[in-house]
């Protein structure tokens, strides 16, 4: 296990032990951790106050193409409090949704050298349907993103990376290829489908459609089919991780201004 990994699991053991439920100390809590990890990335983060819990917006400093990115911090009540780590799996409430995507692609974030223009909007409810998100969408006139980057991606039973991408273009085109050799150097076969991520949530399906709504779109992440979101025995797949974290820094290194000779 890399270094990486290891500090992205301390991260996660705390976030699942805290048990972020929408609306709960633990709920802020995270939320104030969160925010300071982004501004130590470099990122400008605004609080937008809702109900549901603060909606948070981190912006990155650079020029050129802007990488959208959504997740939410909040995790569904119930479910194991104390992460184990198990037959190379890890296991707790949130681990699939969200806090293991989430903690993964800030690790990756935290090592990354360059400033990537970034726009990455973090819901505090998600779990309940909260209108956060709605709300901020409907008083805020810029939200348009050169490429979305949902909360999370698939690997089938068989191991094979399923790439979820909708109004590809040829920036998302060449992350995806790049995304495809990446997984090939671990032994393993991609394939496309052309959809977006199913919630469970209505709600929150809705809002985070609006967010997506006209513009290039990836899924991509470290679940599996035997992640059982919300289930007993929702879980990651440790073998899932470095090739995650990779893939994502693939995908920040194309929205880093390049200097022209």
């Amino acid at each position: 296990m890399t270094d990486y990994v290891t500090s992205w699991l301390a991260r996660l053991g705390r976030w699942v032990r805290l048990h972020p439920v929408a609306g709960s100390h633990a709920h802020r809590q995270v939320a104030e951790e969160l925010t300071a990890a982004l501004t130590a990335c470099g990122l400008a983060v605004t609080r937008y106050a809702h109900l549901s819990g603060d909606l948070l917006v981190a912006r990155g400093p650079g020029p050129g193409p802007l990488l959208g990115m959504y997740g939410h911090y909040d995790v569904a009540p119930g479910g194991k409090t104390t992460m184990v780590v198990a037959d190379d799996r890890v296991f707790g409430r949130g681990v699939g949704d969200n806090l293991g995507p989430l903690t993964l692609r800030l690790s990756v974030l935290e090592r990354y050298r360059c400033r990537p223009n970034l726009l990455w909007i973090i819901e505090p409810g998600e779990e309940i349907g909260s209108r956060a998100l709605a709300e901020w969408i409907d008083k805020t006139s810029d939200v348009k993103a050169d490429l979305w980057l949902d909360e999370t991606g698939y690997f089938g039973f068989d191991g094979m990376q399923r790439i979820l991408a909708v109004e590809a273009d040829e920036r998302t085109d060449h992350i995806v290829r790049r995304c495809a050799e990446l997984a090939t150097t671990t032994g393993r076969e991609t394939r496309v489908e052309p959809r977006r991520l199913r919630r469970i949530v209505s709600n929150a399906g809705f809002s985070v459609e609006a967010l997506f709504r006209g513009t290039p779109y990836l899924a991509l992440g470290p679940n599996d089919d035997s992640s059982d979101v919300h289930g007993e025995r929702e879980s990651l797949p440790l073998n899932t991780i470095g090739l995650s974290m990779h893939q994502f820094e693939e995908l920040l290194d194309a929205f880093v201004a390049r200097e022209t000779p």
